[in-house]
Protein backbone atom coordinates (compact mmCIF):
# COMPACT_ATOMS: atom_id res chain seq x y z
CA UNK A 1 0.00 0.00 0.00
CA UNK A 2 2.77 2.04 1.05
CA UNK A 3 4.36 1.32 -1.52
CA UNK A 4 1.65 2.42 -4.45
CA UNK A 5 1.24 5.31 -2.46
CA UNK A 6 4.77 6.39 -3.26
CA UNK A 7 5.01 5.80 -6.56
CA UNK A 8 1.20 7.92 -6.92
CA UNK A 9 2.86 10.96 -5.04
CA UNK A 10 6.10 10.64 -7.21
CA UNK A 11 4.02 9.99 -10.94
CA UNK A 12 1.76 13.44 -9.16
CA UNK A 13 5.50 15.64 -8.50
CA UNK A 14 6.54 15.05 -12.02
CA UNK A 15 3.25 15.97 -13.36
CA UNK A 16 3.50 19.00 -11.39
CA UNK A 17 6.80 19.22 -12.90
CA UNK A 18 5.76 18.86 -16.12
CA UNK A 19 2.82 22.02 -16.15
CA UNK A 20 5.22 24.37 -14.65
CA UNK A 21 6.91 24.35 -17.76
CA UNK A 22 3.96 25.17 -19.73
CA UNK A 23 2.27 27.15 -16.93
CA UNK A 24 5.48 29.31 -16.27
CA UNK A 25 7.70 29.08 -19.42
CA UNK A 26 6.12 28.56 -22.87
CA UNK A 27 2.52 30.68 -21.28
CA UNK A 28 5.43 33.54 -20.47
CA UNK A 29 6.85 33.64 -24.00
CA UNK A 30 3.43 33.63 -25.80
CA UNK A 31 2.95 36.26 -23.89
CA UNK A 32 6.15 38.27 -24.71
CA UNK A 33 5.91 37.38 -28.32
CA UNK A 34 6.51 41.02 -29.50
CA UNK A 35 9.60 41.42 -27.05
CA UNK A 36 12.45 38.96 -28.59
CA UNK A 37 14.86 40.05 -25.87
CA UNK A 38 12.58 38.44 -23.30
CA UNK A 39 11.41 35.31 -25.67
CA UNK A 40 15.59 34.83 -25.83
CA UNK A 41 15.74 34.58 -21.91
CA UNK A 42 13.07 32.65 -21.20
CA UNK A 43 13.40 30.19 -23.94
CA UNK A 44 16.73 29.89 -22.50
CA UNK A 45 16.03 29.61 -19.11
CA UNK A 46 13.71 27.19 -20.47
CA UNK A 47 16.12 24.88 -21.89
CA UNK A 48 18.66 25.09 -19.03
CA UNK A 49 16.02 24.39 -16.83
CA UNK A 50 14.56 21.09 -18.36
CA UNK A 51 17.71 19.69 -19.23
CA UNK A 52 18.45 19.42 -15.77
CA UNK A 53 15.69 17.59 -15.05
CA UNK A 54 16.70 15.11 -17.92
CA UNK A 55 20.19 14.71 -17.53
CA UNK A 56 22.74 14.17 -15.13
CA UNK A 57 25.56 16.17 -17.12
CA UNK A 58 27.20 19.26 -16.60
CA UNK A 59 25.71 22.42 -17.31
CA UNK A 60 27.28 23.10 -21.39
CA UNK A 61 26.84 18.93 -21.83
CA UNK A 62 23.19 18.51 -20.64
CA UNK A 63 22.14 22.00 -22.88
CA UNK A 64 23.77 21.08 -25.98
CA UNK A 65 22.18 18.03 -25.64
CA UNK A 66 18.84 19.08 -25.16
CA UNK A 67 19.24 20.79 -28.20
CA UNK A 68 20.16 18.59 -30.35
CA UNK A 69 17.92 15.67 -29.15
CA UNK A 70 14.38 18.24 -29.24
CA UNK A 71 15.49 21.08 -31.50
CA UNK A 72 17.83 19.40 -33.75
CA UNK A 73 17.22 21.70 -36.81
CA UNK A 74 18.43 24.44 -34.52
CA UNK A 75 21.68 22.56 -33.74
CA UNK A 76 23.82 23.99 -36.04
CA UNK A 77 23.57 27.81 -34.88
CA UNK A 78 24.49 27.75 -30.97
CA UNK A 79 21.37 28.35 -29.66
CA UNK A 80 21.25 28.90 -26.30
CA UNK A 81 23.76 31.85 -26.98
CA UNK A 82 22.10 33.40 -29.50
CA UNK A 83 19.01 32.99 -27.22
CA UNK A 84 21.11 34.50 -24.30
CA UNK A 85 22.87 37.11 -25.75
CA UNK A 86 21.10 38.41 -28.97
CA UNK A 87 18.73 41.44 -29.16
CA UNK A 88 15.58 42.12 -31.03
CA UNK A 89 16.62 41.74 -35.19
CA UNK A 90 20.13 39.77 -34.47
CA UNK A 91 17.51 37.17 -33.20
CA UNK A 92 14.69 37.49 -35.08
CA UNK A 93 17.59 36.92 -37.78
CA UNK A 94 19.33 34.13 -36.66
CA UNK A 95 16.39 31.87 -35.93
CA UNK A 96 14.81 32.84 -38.94
CA UNK A 97 18.13 31.61 -40.94
CA UNK A 98 16.44 27.86 -39.40
CA UNK A 99 12.91 28.16 -40.57
CA UNK A 100 11.71 27.79 -44.05
CA UNK A 101 8.91 29.53 -45.40
CA UNK A 102 8.81 32.36 -43.02
CA UNK A 103 7.96 35.67 -45.16
CA UNK A 104 10.07 38.78 -44.86
CA UNK A 105 9.23 42.57 -43.92
CA UNK A 106 10.80 45.89 -44.52
CA UNK A 107 12.68 47.24 -41.39
CA UNK A 108 12.10 50.46 -40.44
CA UNK A 109 15.67 51.94 -40.94
CA UNK A 110 15.47 49.72 -44.63
CA UNK A 111 16.71 46.44 -43.94
CA UNK A 112 14.77 43.20 -45.52
CA UNK A 113 14.48 40.56 -43.20
CA UNK A 114 12.24 37.85 -41.54
CA UNK A 115 9.08 38.91 -40.43
CA UNK A 116 10.10 39.34 -36.57
CA UNK A 117 6.61 38.09 -34.81
CA UNK A 118 6.09 34.86 -37.70
CA UNK A 119 9.49 34.36 -36.94
CA UNK A 120 9.27 34.12 -32.78
CA UNK A 121 5.71 32.11 -33.33
CA UNK A 122 7.37 29.60 -35.46
CA UNK A 123 10.20 29.46 -33.13
CA UNK A 124 7.73 29.17 -30.23
CA UNK A 125 5.92 26.29 -31.75
CA UNK A 126 9.20 24.55 -32.15
CA UNK A 127 10.39 25.19 -28.95
CA UNK A 128 6.79 23.89 -27.67
CA UNK A 129 6.66 20.70 -29.72
CA UNK A 130 10.21 19.49 -28.07
CA UNK A 131 8.58 20.55 -24.28
CA UNK A 132 6.18 17.99 -25.62
CA UNK A 133 8.45 14.92 -27.05
CA UNK A 134 10.61 15.73 -23.44
CA UNK A 135 7.80 16.10 -21.08
CA UNK A 136 6.85 12.08 -22.66
CA UNK A 137 10.61 10.98 -22.15
CA UNK A 138 10.47 12.40 -18.59
CA UNK A 139 7.27 10.98 -17.72
CA UNK A 140 8.03 7.69 -19.44
CA UNK A 141 11.04 7.04 -18.37
CA UNK A 142 10.74 6.22 -14.90
CA UNK A 143 14.67 5.53 -14.33
CA UNK A 144 15.31 9.35 -15.16
CA UNK A 145 12.79 10.27 -12.04
CA UNK A 146 15.63 9.52 -9.53
CA UNK A 147 17.64 12.18 -10.57
CA UNK A 148 14.84 14.97 -11.60
CA UNK A 149 13.88 14.39 -8.12
CA UNK A 150 17.32 15.08 -6.75
CA UNK A 151 17.80 17.98 -9.20
CA UNK A 152 14.01 19.40 -8.55
CA UNK A 153 15.89 19.96 -4.58
CA UNK A 154 18.22 22.52 -5.54
CA UNK A 155 16.31 23.84 -8.52
CA UNK A 156 12.45 24.40 -7.82
CA UNK A 157 9.65 24.53 -10.01
CA UNK A 158 6.43 26.25 -9.05
CA UNK A 159 3.57 28.69 -10.12
CA UNK A 160 4.09 32.02 -10.58
CA UNK A 161 3.86 34.12 -7.80
CA UNK A 162 0.85 36.85 -9.30
CA UNK A 163 -1.56 36.04 -6.44
CA UNK A 164 0.46 38.37 -3.43
CA UNK A 165 0.03 41.98 -2.94
CA UNK A 166 3.19 43.03 -1.05
CA UNK A 167 3.46 46.13 1.55
CA UNK A 168 6.14 48.65 0.49
CA UNK A 169 8.65 47.37 3.31
CA UNK A 170 7.94 43.94 1.87
CA UNK A 171 8.79 45.32 -1.74
CA UNK A 172 11.64 46.72 0.00
CA UNK A 173 13.25 43.55 1.88
CA UNK A 174 12.78 41.33 -1.70
CA UNK A 175 15.11 44.33 -3.24
CA UNK A 176 17.09 44.53 -0.75
CA UNK A 177 17.90 39.92 -1.08
CA UNK A 178 17.42 39.87 -4.78
CA UNK A 179 19.41 42.66 -6.39
CA UNK A 180 23.01 42.02 -5.38
CA UNK A 181 22.35 38.56 -6.34
CA UNK A 182 21.16 39.73 -10.08
CA UNK A 183 23.69 42.28 -10.35
CA UNK A 184 26.39 40.10 -11.42
CA UNK A 185 24.14 38.38 -13.89
CA UNK A 186 25.50 39.37 -17.78
CA UNK A 187 22.33 41.56 -18.59
CA UNK A 188 22.59 43.80 -16.09
CA UNK A 189 26.40 44.47 -16.20
CA UNK A 190 26.27 46.67 -19.36
CA UNK A 191 24.88 50.20 -20.07
CA UNK A 192 21.51 49.67 -19.60
CA UNK A 193 19.88 50.72 -16.67
CA UNK A 194 17.39 48.43 -14.54
CA UNK A 195 14.88 48.45 -11.49
CA UNK A 196 12.00 46.73 -10.54
CA UNK A 197 8.59 46.55 -11.07
CA UNK A 198 5.53 45.64 -8.78
CA UNK A 199 2.99 45.26 -11.29
CA UNK A 200 -0.66 45.10 -9.70
CA UNK A 201 -3.07 42.68 -11.76
CA UNK A 202 -5.20 39.41 -11.18
CA UNK A 203 -5.73 39.86 -7.31
CA UNK A 204 -1.88 40.52 -6.44
CA UNK A 205 1.60 41.99 -7.65
CA UNK A 206 3.53 40.21 -10.40
CA UNK A 207 7.29 41.07 -9.65
CA UNK A 208 9.19 41.78 -12.88
CA UNK A 209 12.56 43.72 -13.96
CA UNK A 210 12.62 46.48 -15.98
CA UNK A 211 15.27 46.88 -18.36
CA UNK A 212 15.92 50.07 -20.26
CA UNK A 213 18.38 50.38 -23.05
CA UNK A 214 19.83 46.75 -23.25
CA UNK A 215 21.68 46.56 -26.29
CA UNK A 216 21.02 49.73 -27.35
CA UNK A 217 17.32 49.34 -27.10
CA UNK A 218 15.10 52.63 -26.82
CA UNK A 219 12.21 50.87 -24.89
CA UNK A 220 12.11 48.91 -21.65
CA UNK A 221 11.62 45.35 -21.18
CA UNK A 222 9.81 43.63 -19.08
CA UNK A 223 11.35 40.50 -17.40
CA UNK A 224 9.69 38.43 -15.31
CA UNK A 225 11.03 37.75 -11.73
CA UNK A 226 10.31 33.93 -11.66
CA UNK A 227 13.24 33.81 -14.87
CA UNK A 228 15.52 34.70 -12.55
CA UNK A 229 14.44 32.78 -9.88
CA UNK A 230 14.00 29.20 -11.70
CA UNK A 231 17.17 30.03 -13.87
CA UNK A 232 19.68 31.10 -10.89
CA UNK A 233 18.01 29.06 -7.96
CA UNK A 234 17.24 31.91 -6.01
CA UNK A 235 14.73 31.91 -2.60
CA UNK A 236 11.04 32.13 -3.86
CA UNK A 237 9.67 35.94 -2.59
CA UNK A 238 7.52 34.16 0.34
CA UNK A 239 11.06 32.60 1.92
CA UNK A 240 12.50 35.29 1.78
CA UNK A 241 9.62 37.16 3.79
CA UNK A 242 9.29 34.68 5.62
CA UNK A 243 12.90 35.01 7.42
Amino acid sequence: MYTQQMQKDQAETIESIIYSFYSNFISGIKRSRNDPFVVGQIAASLIEQLSGFLFDEPPNARVERFIQTYLQPYGELDLYTVLRNSQDRQLTDKLGMVLVGVPGSLKPNGYVGPDSGKVIDAFTQDLQDAVNIAACHLRDNKQKWPHAFSWLRTNPVYEDFRFTLYTSDEQTTLENYYTPLLEPHMIFMTESRWGWGFNYGDGGHFIVLLIDNVGGRNETSRVPLEVFIQLLGLKRPEQVLAE
